[in-house]
């Protein structure tokens, strides 16, 4: 299939009521909404926990994230939807989100999942008996609606994976230090002839832009039909400019934006 880049840039979860199952002192149910997944709602238990995020009217919701979670592989995870806070017979779901591990089998502590769907309260049920820590974690919940640019941004962008130890070598010794957790960092632009933005989504990008700022977090998948959870990236733009390249008549690039994931291994 092909490559599809899709943004979102506002949290319905942020304004809505959340009500968690279970919480413990200083973890509660309201930390999803908190930009910063460092600081997760935690449960008590983790056979059968669930957070209900009542957004106070019906809404359309294109995109769910789930960020910085700690589900094991054996999780079942369930998002359902209905027109009241009852959930016996939700009228969507329950949908079961897929789980993505990587190579050495330790599963992404995140999820990212695109509908259609437009309901007032939602439900996300996490099954997960098996889990070690004996608890449940989600750092961040995002629903909302995406954005998606005419062309994806230019071939040659950069995901690095950016591993900050804080390490201190000794002469005829080992290494020492503080082993940091991990992040993504997203570089990519577009150009004003290859794969140009026109007026409406320059000015798209810019509004975006404007309007979150470095402090303000954005939800990108860069690859959103293949690989939805694998190439979602939750995080906070670094750059503090963005460069406008003028092509033809109204063609407009624009270089050198770049992405910091801030995810649930993310404390730095």
């Amino acid at each position: 299939m092909a490559v599809v880049t899709r943004v979102s840039y506002t949290n319905l979860v942020d304004s809505a009521t959340v009500t968690g199952s279970t919480e413990v002192t200083n973890l509660e149910d309201d930390n999803i909404k908190d930009n910063f997944v460092a600081f997760p709602w935690r449960t008590t238990g983790d056979s059968d926990e669930n957070i209900v995020i009542d957004l106070g009217s019906a809404q359309q919701v294109t995109v769910c994230g789930i960020f910085g979670h700690n589900f094991s592989s054996g999780a079942t995870v369930h998002l359902e939807a209905h027109t009241a806070d009852s959930w016996g017979t939700p009228a969507y779901g329950p949908t079961t989100l897929t789980l993505v591990t990587d190579p050495l089998s330790d599963v992404l502590p995140k999820i990212v999942f695109f509908l259609d769907q437009t309901y007032r309260y939602w439900r996300i049920r996490v099954q997960d008996a098996s889990n070690a820590d004996g608890y449940l974690e989600i750092g961040r919940v995002w629903l909302g609606t995406y954005w998606t640019p005419t062309y994806n941004f230019s071939n040659g962008f950069q995901v690095d994976v950016v591993k900050p130890d804080k390490i201190s070598r000794a002469v005829l010794s080992g290494a020492y230090g503080r082993e940091m957790p991990s992040y993504e960092q997203l570089s990519f632009g577009w150009n004003a002839t290859r794969n140009p933005l026109g007026t409406t989504d320059r000015e798209t990008l810019e509004a975006i832009y404007r309007a979150k700022g470095l402090s303000k977090p954005i939800f990108l998948t860069h690859d959103a039909t293949n690989l939805p959870t694998k190439t979602g990236i939750y995080g906070f733009f670094t750059n503090g400019q963005l460069g406008r390249t003028h092509g033809v008549t109204t063609n407009f690039g624009s270089e050198g934006l770049v992405l910091r994931e801030d995810v649930g291994w993310n404390y730095v």
